[in-house]
């Protein structure tokens, strides 16, 4: 009878446990400069690796990519930074939960 008890102590945590989301459980990550200069004609940075990542303003993509296996990213700029806008670079991958960094610029 101890033995059960001992079992069931043991085994329902576990089961409790289980049925967390994935997505809730691993976080991406996402990083890139700290200040990015208005005049830049790339973004470059580090993410989870094999994640997609996209250059985002309101609801407009300006540029997408995939890292690399080494986590690495490049984003090739057709146009100009403003500072009156606010650029947000979103990284997402299947049983991650996406991630959203603010990109600070500055006057070149």
């Amino acid at each position: 009878m101890k033995k059960i008890g001992l079992v069931l102590g043991l085994v329902i945590p576990i089961m409790i446990a289980l049925p967390v989301d994935a997505k809730n459980a691993r976080r991406i990550s996402v990083k890139t400069a700290s200040s990015i200069p208005t005049s830049a004609h790339s973004l470059s940075g580090r993410a989870t690796k094999r994640s997609h990542i996209k250059l985002v303003v309101g609801k407009h993509v300006l540029g997408k990519t995939n890292a690399n296996s080494l986590g690495k990213f490049k984003i090739k700029l057709k146009h100009r930074l403003s500072l009156n806008k606010k650029y947000y670079l979103i990284a997402s991958k299947k049983g991650y939960k996406q991630s959203k960094v603010l990109i600070s610029l500055y006057k070149a």
